[in-house]
C-alpha cells in the first residue's frame, strides 16, 4: 500500500507546465484528409508542424490572473481542448511510458469528422518524431468488434520485412559479424563474403540463431513465431521458393491467403480467426520492440457503431446491429483488462457525443465497459486530462491560455518508475492488474482465497432463496427427491417458461432414440447385451 500512496504523492507534488500567462495560444494544422478511406497514410507530417504558433497580435489572449466570468469558467472546464490533451499524451505517454514498455487505452469523444481527423494527424507526427508505428482504423471499413478483423487491419498497415530485417541485423552484430549498411545489399551472398564464410554454412548458423532468439520467446504465440522465422530468412534473399513462402505467410498475416497450404512449409496449420486473434495481436506488440520499434500508437474511430439506421442509397461502408455494438464493446473491455500483455502500445478511441448520451448503443448499453471508463469523481470546473475518458471542445483561443496558466495541464509525474506508472493506470481504469495486486500486498493466494470466500457466500445465497428471482427452481426426481436446478432465463408475461422435467438418468432414453434410428427390438437387446448401448 505504501507503494501505490508513494506513487499517487508524486503526482500530487509534480509540477506544471511552466507558461507565462500572456503567451499566445497553440493553433493545429490543417488535416490531412484521405481520400483512399481508411488508408494508414495520411501524409507525411512531422510533429512541429503540427503545433504552429499563430502571429500574437491576430489572436486575442487572456491573462490568466484576470477574473473570469462563471459561466465562461464553466464551459471551458467541462471540455478540453484539442492541444491540450495532446500534449499530456505528447509528456506523459508516448514521449516516455510507452518507449518504457507501458501501455494504456484512452477514450476521446469529440463531435465532427474533421476533428476526429486532427487527432489522428497529431498521434500519427508524435508516433514519428518518437519511433512508434502508427495505425489508423474506422469502423466504416473495419469490424472492429471481431478481433481477427482488427488484426489484419492493423497487420496491412505494418512493414513486416522492415521489422524482420531490424530484427535480423540487431541479432547477428550481437554474435560479432558485419553487415552491410545498406538494406539493398543485405544477402547471405554479401553477408558471407564480409565475413569470409562458406555460404552454406553461414546459412546453418543463421537459422540456427533466429529460432533459438524466436522460438525461445514464450512471449509470442506458436504461429507467431513460425511466421517470424520465416520472413526473417527470407531477408537472406537465398532463393525464390523461400521469398514465395514469405509472402504467403505475409498475406496469411494480413488476412488475404486463400489457401492454408500455401504456408505449411512454414509449420502453420490454421488461419487466423477469433479465438486466436487476441494472441496474435498481443505477439504483434512484443514483436515491435524487439524488432527494434519503440512501441505502437492505434486510433480507433468507433463512430460508425453508434449510427442506428443505413442510408436509403447502399454505400461500400460497414453498418452494424445492437449486437455488434455489444461486441465491440465487449472487445474494448477486454483489451483495457489485458493491456499489461501490450507492451509499448497507446490505443486512442475516437467516438461521437452519442455514445454518452444514446440510450440505446451507447454507454449505457454495457455495464462492464462504463465502469472502467466513466469518471465518476471529478471537479465541478476542471476535467481530468489523465482520465481513461475525456471530452475534447473545438480550439478557442482563450481556452488554452487559460488552461495552462492556472496548471490544469498537463502534470509530469517526474521519476516515477514503470511499475509505478503501471499501478497508476490500473487504478484509473478500475482493473487491479498484476502491478496493483503486489502494491497493496495482496497476492496471488490471498485474491483466489477471497474469490472462493464470495463463491461460497453466493452458493448460501442461493440455498437461502436469497439468488436472481426465477433463476434456482426446486423440482421433484422420481429417484432423488427434490432437487435444485437452473431455471428458465427469459421472462415473459404471456407465454411464461417453466422447468418440465428433471435431467434423464443414465441411458434413460437410449431404447426410444435407437428405435427413431429404425432399430428393431432385437436389435436393440443384442446392443444392450453387448453392453454397446445402454
Amino acid at each position: 500500500m505504501s507503494a501505490i500512496v508513494e506513487s499517487l504523492n508524486r503526482i500530487q507534488a509534480a509540477r506544471a507546465v511552466e507558461t507565462s500567462g500572456d503567451e499566445s495560444p497553440l493553433a493545429v494544422a490543417e488535416p490531412v484528409r484521405d481520400s483512399a478511406g481508411d488508408s494508414s497514410e495520411t501524409g507525411s507530417l512531422d510533429l512541429r508542424d503540427f503545433f504552429v504558433s499563430p502571429a500574437s497580435e491576430n489572436v486575442p489572449t487572456m491573462n490568466p490572473t484576470s477574473p473570469v466570468p462563471a459561466e465562461a469558467l464553466r464551459q471551458e472546464a467541462t471540455e478540453l481542448t484539442m492541444e491540450q490533451w495532446l500534449s499530456m499524451l505528447q509528456q506523459e505517454y508516448v514521449g516516455s511510458y510507452l518507449r518504457d514498455g507501458g501501455s494504456s487505452i484512452k477514450f476521446a469523444i469529440c463531435a465532427g469528422e474533421d476533428l476526429h481527423l486532427l487527432l489522428q494527424s497529431g498521434l500519427k507526427a508524435m508516433a514519428k518524431a518518437e519511433g512508434l508505428v502508427f495505425v489508423r482504423i474506422d469502423a466504416r471499413y473495419t469490424k472492429i468488434h471481431m478481433m481477427d478483423r482488427l488484426f489484419f487491419k492493423v497487420a496491412k498497415q505494418i512493414d513486416w520485412d522492415e521489422l524482420a530485417y531490424n530484427f535480423l541485423v540487431a541479432l547477428i552484430r550481437d554474435k560479432g559479424y558485419q553487415v552491410p549498411d545498406q538494406w539493398e545489399d543485405f544477402s547471405l551472398h554479401y553477408l558471407a563474403q564480409l565475413n569470409d564464410r562458406k555460404e552454406a554454412l553461414l546459412w546453418k548458423d543463421v537459422q540456427t540463431w533466429v529460432e533459438q532468439a524466436i522460438e525461445g520467446d514464450l512471449n509470442l504465440c506458436q504461429e507467431f513465431r513460425m511466421a517470424m522465422v520465416c520472413v526473417c530468412m527470407a531477408q537472406l534473399q537465398v532463393s525464390d521458393a523461400n521469398l514465395n513462402v514469405a509472402q504467403s505467410v505475409k498475406d496469411w498475416l494480413r488476412g488475404e491467403l486463400r489457401l492454408i497450404s500455401s504456408v505449411k512449409h512454414a509449420l502453420i496449420f490454421q488461419k487466423i480467426s477469433r479465438h486466436n486473434g487476441r494472441h496474435m495481436f498481443t505477439s504483434l506488440t512484443h514483436w515491435l520492440r524487439r524488432a527494434k520499434k519503440s512501441g505502437l500508437v492505434i486510433t480507433v474511430d468507433i463512430s460508425r457503431y453508434l449510427v442506428a439506421k443505413k442510408p436509403s442509397e447502399p454505400d461500400t461502408t460497414f453498418y452494424y446491429s445492437s449486437s455488434a455494438v455489444l461486441d465491440l464493446y465487449d472487445t474494448l473491455r477486454q483489451f483495457i483488462d489485458g493491456m499489461d500483455d501490450h507492451a509499448g502500445c497507446l490505443i486512442v478511441v475516437l467516438a461521437p457525443q452519442e455514445f454518452l448520451s444514446d440510450r440505446r448503443r451507447g454507454l449505457d448499453r454495457y455495464e462492464a465497459l462504463k465502469l472502467r471508463i466513466w469518471d465518476d469523481v471529478r471537479d465541478t470546473y476542471q476535467q481530468n486530462p489523465l482520465a481513461p475518458m475525456v471530452r475534447l471542445a473545438a480550439s478557442t483561443p482563450g481556452s488554452m491560455s487559460h488552461a495552462v496558466g492556472n496548471g490544469a495541464m498537463p502534470l509530469h509525474q517526474g521519476q516515477a518508475s514503470l511499475r509505478d506508472r503501471r499501478v497508476i493506470e490500473g487504478l484509473r481504469s478500475g482493473v487491479p492488474n498484476r502491478d496493483v495486486i503486489q502494491a497493496m500486498g495482496c497476492y496471488q493466494p490471498e485474491v483466489e482465497g477471497r474469490f472462493q470466500h464470495m463463491l461460497t457466500a453466493m452458493d448460501q445465497h442461493a440455498a437461502e432463496g436469497r439468488s436472481t428471482r426465477g433463476m434456482i427452481v426446486e423440482v421433484e426426481h422420481p429417484e432423488f427427491g427434490t432437487v435444485r436446478q437452473v431455471g428458465v432465463g427469459p421472462k415473459l408475461s404471456d407465454t411464461p417458461g417453466s422447468v418440465r422435467s428433471t435431467a434423464p438418468k443414465r441411458g434413460e432414453h437410449t431404447e426410444e432414440i435407437l428405435r427413431e434410428a429404425g432399430y428393431s427390438g432385437e436389435e436393440i437387446g443384442a446392443l444392450a447385451e453387448a453392453k454397446a448401448a445402454g
